[in-house]
């Protein structure tokens, strides 16, 4: 049932809407940050831009009464999650066109999109996250999530289970979208555009790989000193509950130097506020 502020709600005319928006503009809902109101929902509009910054609610009149409704959008079957660069419309994009360069390249020149799956258990009352040593290719000798490239034709959702299961042989159950991260480095034009996932349930158990080596770590001993400078940034961020979109710009020389110089985060504002931690406890105590 829609949330008692709405006066005048028509079901039936939000499911239809709800399945054409789905079935034909899923990027376009996801990705707009002002899209016009629907005749008939101006009163929709109004309220929920009062109510929460998340703009999709102001045109899908199902993510009034749903939600979790964008998270879906996201994830969702026919979506690569947000995918607009308009600079006008995205502050993110925009600090990515105007970043300091550092060489004969242009501020994006290409963008290419990848997966990334923390997985997360509490056991004994301690909270803990599943990070896995990089054997070879990109970021090897640092801690981090599991994750990879697209294979052709799949959405972000299978991207993120197949990397999962062929890198540490778990395979995620319960999967929630929780962040976008840009990553760009001065000396490159390329655009690293990382679809965050959280698996809190999974089958098997983490077995090493010709990719990885898994291992779990309390979430007050992670050990950032091993892993990519940003995640020292939003990892923090991901384990409170958060989600969000942000931006990180590497100094030239990328993975060797592994330095951010300049960053952006983007916090989502859910529709139901997170409970604050008890006092003495801090964002990413154990439950």
């Amino acid at each position: 049932s829609p949330p008692p502020l709405i006066k005048k709600y028509n079901p039936a005319r939000a499911e239809q809407l709800r399945a054409s928006y789905a079935s034909q503009h899923t990027v376009a809902i996801a990705a707009a940050p002002q899209p016009r109101a629907r005749r008939g929902f101006s009163k929709i509009s109004s309220v929920y831009k009062r109510k929460s910054k998340l703009r999709l609610l102001a045109c899908c009149p199902m993510a009034a009464s749903e939600p979790n409704y964008w998270t879906k959008l996201r994830a969702g079957t026919n979506s690569l999650l947000p995918l607009s660069t308009d600079e006008s419309t995205n502050r993110l994009y925009a600090r990515v066109r105007g970043r300091a360069l550092e060489g004969d390249h242009g501020p994006l020149d290409s963008v290419k999109d990848y997966t990334l799956v923390d997985i997360v258990r509490t056991v004994g009352g301690r909270r803990q996250l599943l990070l896995g040593m990089k054997k070879r290719g990109f970021g090897v000798g640092k801690w981090n999530g599991f994750g990879g490239k697209f294979d052709e034709g799949e959405t972000a959702l299978e991207c993120a289970v197949r990397e999962t299961q062929e890198e540490c042989g778990l395979t995620p159950r319960r999967v929630e979208w929780r962040a976008q991260l840009l990553f760009t480095f001065r000396d490159s034009g390329k655009l690293m555009r990382v679809h965050v996932f959280e698996a809190s349930d999974f089958d098997g158990e983490p077995v090493e790989t010709e990719e990885m080596r898994p291992q779990w770590f309390d979430v007050d001993a992670v050990p950032y000193s091993e892993m990519w400078h940003d995640d020292t940034f939003w990892l923090p961020t991901f384990l409170s509950g958060q989600s969000f979109e942000a931006w990180y710009d590497y100094a030239a020389g990328g993975e060797a130097k592994n330095l951010v110089l300049e960053s952006d985060l983007m916090p989502i504002v859910a529709a139901t506020p997170r409970k604050q931690p008890a006092e003495g406890r801090s964002e990413i105590s154990p439950p």
